[in-house]
């Protein structure tokens, strides 16, 4: 995480992050496996009791799930160690926003390019709600030239990744080196477009992997994209981001010729 505008923790809030993470390395290892326990010995025999079959589907097995105690317990310990890391990075992120929002400004000779689109109209579906219970959600903005949603973002799941030394680009990397170098080492991309990018995270990997490439990241945030910009700024990667919808792009019709790979946002690479 050495880059300059990750938003650096005093000690209460370091510690509070930590605790943080011990939480949830608790819950999503022995909680959970003693989950896999309950419905291996209680919930699954008992089903087949009942109904002379095993469960069908993941519908069945949640809705029996859900009359077990330690199933409720889990579900309500996952949803309040969501809102608890939230809660631990906001502290740190306030307290450095001034200066993250003028680190975050366009350097003389930036490597990359910003482009914002304060007319482009957001989705309900992203407004609506707080998306991972993310306070005010990816598109709000408190300040002018607000960074504020892109800070936030990235040190809260690199609290939730519970890796002091990842740039959490692993999904990025594991398309590169596991999927594209394996079965197309000869593959060279022109432009490369990754949209729904957030910080960036996933998306600067193709910088190095494919060096001869234009790649770019589209996001609808503002501030997000205002922070990713300068999150590979500052890591010397050479991205253009731009606002705009994937529903609905501004890159011209047939620009590319695209192939998507199933990864938590959608990665396209567009050949020429």
């Amino acid at each position: 995480m050495n880059h300059t505008m990750i938003p650096q923790a005093n000690h209460d809030e370091l510690a509070r992050q930590n605790f943080v993470k011990s939480f949830r390395n608790y819950l999503f290892g022995k909680m959970r496996n003693d989950l896999k326990l309950v419905y291996q010995e209680t919930v699954k025999p008992q089903f087949e009791k009942e109904n002379q079959r095993s469960p069908k589907d993941r519908y069945e097995i949640r809705r029996e799930m859900q009359q077990q105690p330690s199933y409720k317990w889990y579900s309500s310990c996952k949803r309040i160690t969501q809102e608890m890391m939230w809660e631990s990075v906001i502290t740190t992120v306030e307290r450095q926003l001034p200066n993250l929002v003028e680190c975050a400004k366009d350097r003389e000779k930036p490597l990359g390019t910003l482009t914002l689109n304060p007319e482009l109209k957001i989705p309900t579906y992203q407004t609506a709600v707080d998306i991972h219970c993310m306070p005010g959600g990816y598109n709000s903005e408190y300040t002018q030239d607000d960074v504020a949603a892109g800070a936030i973002y990235d040190l809260g799941v690199y609290v939730a990744m519970r890796n002091p030394k990842s740039l959490r680009d692993v999904r990025g990397q594991t398309v590169i080196h596991k999927f594209l170098k394996q079965q197309y080492p000869n593959f060279q991309p022109g432009k490369i477009l990754d949209m729904g990018c957030t910080v960036g995270a996933n998306t600067l990997p193709y910088v190095d992997a494919y060096p001869n490439a234009e790649v770019y990241g589209i996001d609808l945030a503002p501030a997000i994209l205002r922070y990713s910009h300068a999150r590979a700024e500052s890591l010397g990667k050479r991205v253009h981001f731009s606002q705009q919808n994937a529903e609905k792009t501004n890159f011209p019709d047939e620009s590319g010729r695209f192939s998507r790979w199933a990864t938590k946002s959608i990665s396209s690479v567009m050949i020429p």
